[in-house]
């Protein structure tokens, strides 16, 4: 290159005519591509076009999310080379030597005679232009925008020629937007859990405020192709059986009179990043800024507004339509929920309406908490485990909790990952040795990764990590395939530091490892984050050698899907093997909490079914059963006791008739009974095995249980951290089985211990099941 062309690519049009490098315009986008916006630069007439607009700088930096705003920032580039492909345009002015030496590499403005006459003078050397453009060509090199556009190779010449729909006409273009800006909210206050709103418990909604009805474009925005205001988006949200108000101001008291008549009010205000339209370097009032005008205020005058709303309608949600922060305190101190978006966005009012009516959760962040913050969270999370845990000290000692609590506080650093923070809290709720109290990621820290979650099933066999599955549609790894490593950590390590954030009654190992195997990819995340990628090494199923891949991530709906499954309430199943005098009763949960009509249904027509055809023996499968609600277990219990027996060892509130004997069930089984229990058996399950144990009802085949006769839990148990949002559960009441000389320390032990191996794992056997049949059918 000549030293003129060297210093053309100085320029925000990098071009060399004379090797065929075309000029490639360099547009501005800070939320989308700014062509033909408010700006005085922006494209007029010929040329103009609406361009996808999403939330402000600041909103999608709250996002948090490095792949969403990738997504973000490509289509953005679709929609730059959608509208100037194939074109060349000259070369932008230029800039000053003075620019060179401060690091800058790219110039507007006049800057090639200022930069010759430096080079003339020795100022600047060759090299140093050399040293400046080589960044610049790197990335338009690695960006394609160096391609000749007639290259048969260049992924990017069909745009706008074979793909003839605009990228901003596209669904995917709207629903890109809108996920942007649902999750660029941040949710700064919501006391008594307030938000989300539920629709059908409002009749009447009021929207108030200058931004409820507007969508302002800023300096660098473009033109969008539309704009939903949040009272079109609230509207569009709660349809037409909701009945809204809307009042831009209190004139007239019209804002007063809107709150007073509504259900809840929701009040919008903004600051205008253009005042208005007024002209370069004014403002409207002391508290905007904008490009060429510093803010002389923090104070926002709209919350004069706010507390007009307030003292018509204590149940006031404000949302914060701004470029920038303010000091809000009144609000802070008064209005039960807030919610922070920023401008711009085409999708405003449908994102905000998602996050308000619980659609998305807020995932948000202002920033990551700073030391203080963390401080005051590990406090109140101390706190509320002191004073609402009912056995606290009963698994440690006062002295180590004490001990672990002080350690753990000691160990907060500034600005820590919340990775980073849960793991000082989570160990500290799995030494109390109580399963129903842990620590939880809020449901916004999962889906700020939506697409990134660890994609395989796992179980561990033979103190192996096994490969049983996968999360996605497809299976990258084979089944039976044995994990080594993920990301050079090896997988036995992995699993020793998932243990010690896992909660476990009485520590109870079966029940640790069933846990986070179950849930291992949020386990996982919980703990290490999410990567850039997943790296494993395994070893193929039967074989020594081993093997290196990245994997696929899955999506957290398809592991929500797998890992909640049981709280859908799956059909409980009966199955009568013929010829061989038996029935498999397969419970695999007893989560049927708004359903024990249709539990106590299934039991009494299935019992009803065994006595008609004879049934002697009876195989109850209560395998990764994790407990539920006793009012079905006692039902269970009552068609295989011998005799009526208590269920529970005291009067429990809502469950006080259970201290009572249950009466025998009609039809009630008489035969023998060979229960599968293992390591997942836990809570109430857990009571139900030690009553069928300590009354000396059936045989019990498989594994340990995950727990005992005892458990901790109860309702109001959830408490969320104000900082950090991450979720705490506690026991805060003592649920007995009426039992008396069995250790709180011992799982349900079996009968016939029976262990899944390897090998049997392979040839695809139930060897517990199989076992079971043995016993019941002897001579078959």
């Amino acid at each position: 290159m000549t030293l003129d062309e060297k210093i053309n690519c100085l320029s925000t049009r990098p071009s060399v005519p004379r090797l065929g490098v075309n000029g490639t315009r360099i547009v501005e986008g800070l939320h989308g591509l700014a062509l033909s916006g408010p700006a005085n630069w922006a494209v007029r007439g010929k040329g103009a076009s609406v361009t996808t607009t999403f939330p402000q700088a600041i909103g999608l930096a709250q996002m948090w999310d490095p792949e969403l705003l990738r997504q973000v920032a490509s289509l953005e580039s679709e929609e730059t080379r959608w509208l100037t492909h194939h074109k060349y345009y000259p070369d932008l002015k230029t800039a000053a030597k003075g620019c060179l030496d401060a690091g800058t590499t790219m110039f507007l403005d006049n800057f090639r005679d200022p930069l010759a006459q430096a080079l003339r003078e020795g100022l600047i050397s060759e090299a140093e232009i050399d040293r400046a453009i080589r960044g610049t060509l790197r990335v338009l090199l690695k960006l394609g925008l160096l391609d000749s556009p007639t290259d048969i190779e260049n992924p990017f010449r069909s745009i706008g020629i074979a793909d003839t729909v605009p990228p901003w006409k596209k669904d995917e273009t709207r629903e890109l937007a809108r996920l942007a800006t649902s999750r660029s909210v941040v949710l700064l206050k919501n006391d008594s859990q307030t938000l989300p709103l539920q629709k059908n418990n409002y009749k009447t909604i009021a929207v108030i405020g200058p931004s409820a009805n507007l969508v302002v474009s800023d300096w660098y925005s473009g033109t969008p192709p539309y704009r939903i205001t949040a009272l079109q988006g609230i509207r569009n949200a709660v349809g037409t059986d909701t009945k809204i108000l809307f009042a831009a101001s209190n004139k007239a008291d019209s804002a007063v009179i809107a709150a007073r008549e509504a259900d809840v009010a929701i009040v919008c205000v903004e600051n205008h990043p253009l005042s208005y339209g007024l002209g370069w370097g004014q403002n409207h009032v002391a508290s905007d800024g904008r490009e060429d005008v510093d803010r002389q205020a923090l104070s926002l005058e709209q919350e004069d507004l706010v507390k007009l709303v307030h003292a018509a309608n204590r149940n006031t949600i404000l949302v914060v339509v701004s470029s920038f922060p303010y000091t809000i305190n009144w609000s802070v101190e008064n209005i039960p929920a807030i919610i922070h978006i920023s401008q711009s966005s085409q999708e405003l009012g449908n994102g905000l309406a998602d996050v308000i009516f619980g659609e998305v959760s807020p995932a948000g962040q202002t920033e990551l908490p700073g030391q203080k913050e963390l401080q005051e969270d590990f406090l109140q999370f101390r706190r509320l485990l002191e004073e609402n845990h009912c056995c606290l000290y009963e698994y440690s000692s006062k002295a180590k909790m004490d001990s672990l609590f002080e350690l753990s506080y000691n160990r907060i650093g500034d600005q820590m990952r919340l990775e980073e923070f849960f793991r000082l809290l989570a160990p500290v709720t799995a030494e109390i040795g109580c399963m129903h109290t842990a620590t939880w990621m809020p449901g916004g820290f999962f889906n700020a990764h939506p697409e990134n979650m660890f994609p395989l099933k796992i179980k561990l066999i033979d103190d192996q990590v096994v490969v049983t599955g996968s999360y996605r549609d497809s299976m990258e790894v084979p089944r039976g395939s044995i994990l080594q490593e993920i990301n050079g950590l090896p997988a036995a390590t992995v699993i020793k530091c998932l243990r010690t954030i896992t909660s476990a009654d009485a520590f109870n190992p079966m029940f640790k490892d069933a846990q986070l195997t179950r849930r291992f990819p949020m386990f996982y995340a919980s703990y290490f984050g999410f990567p850039q990628k997943y790296v494993i090494k395994y070893a193929l199923p039967g074989r020594k050698t081993s093997e290196t891949k990245t994997i696929t991530p899955a999506t957290i709906e398809s592991v929500r899907k797998v890992v909640f499954a049981h709280f859908g309430s799956p059909p409980l199943r009966l199955e009568i093997i013929e010829g061989k005098n038996t029935a498999l009763m397969t419970v695999e949960t007893f989560i049927y909490y708004d359903k024990v009509d249709y539990f106590r249904h299934f039991m009494d027509s299935s019992f009803l079914l065994i006595k008609e055809k004879g049934i002697e023996n009876l195989i109850l499968d209560l395998r990764g059963n994790g407990g539920g609600d006793p009012f079905c277990s006692v039902i269970l219990l009552s068609y295989l006791e011998e005799k009526p027996v208590p269920y529970f060892a005291g009067s429990y509130g809502r469950y006080e008739e259970l201290a009572q004997p249950v009466p025998l069930a009609t039809n009630h089984f008489t035969g023998n009974l060979y229960t599968l229990i293992d390591g997942s058996c836990g809570s109430t399950n857990g009571h139900f095995c030690a009553l069928l144990r300590y009354n000396g009802i059936g045989k019990f085949i498989g594994t340990p249980s995950g727990s005992t006769y005892k458990c901790n839990a109860g309702r109001g148990t959830e408490f969320t951290l104000d900082n950090s949002r991450i979720i705490i559960t506690m026991g805060r009441g003592t649920y007995a089985a009426a039992v008396s000389g069995m250790d709180k320390r011992a799982p349900i032990m079996p009968d016939i211990p029976v262990t899944e191996t390897y090998h049997s794992f392979l040839e695809k056997r139930d060897v517990i099941m199989e076992r079971a049949l043995q016993e019941a059918c002897p001579n078959l």
